[in-house]
């Protein structure tokens, strides 16, 4: 009984988008901008985060590891201190 008005009732309304295209439109259209509307605006990516290092090592493989740091995009290296005593 109740899967027979069920049924009735989505016909029903399958009816009414047949008869309304401007509603179908919206219903296909408005999901879509919503998705890419959202997508744009909500990102997580945290970028220009500024960074001082310090170097005691001065080895090969920490000024590797400094300009990978900065060409990463997402730091910015603002200070370069001698030593931790200078920041």
């Amino acid at each position: 009984m109740i899967l027979a008005r069920v049924r009735l009732l989505v016909w029903k309304e399958l009816l009414q988008l047949r008869r309304d295209v401007m509603l179908l439109r919206m219903l296909i259209i408005m999901p879509i901008a919503q998705l890419f509307l959202l997508g744009y605006v909500v990102s997580a990516d945290v970028t220009d985060i500024r960074l001082a290092v310090v170097d005691l090592d001065h080895s090969s493989v920490s000024r590797t590891l400094d300009s990978a740091f900065e060409a990463s995009g997402y730091f910015q290296i603002t200070q370069r201190p001698a030593s931790e005593a200078e920041l």
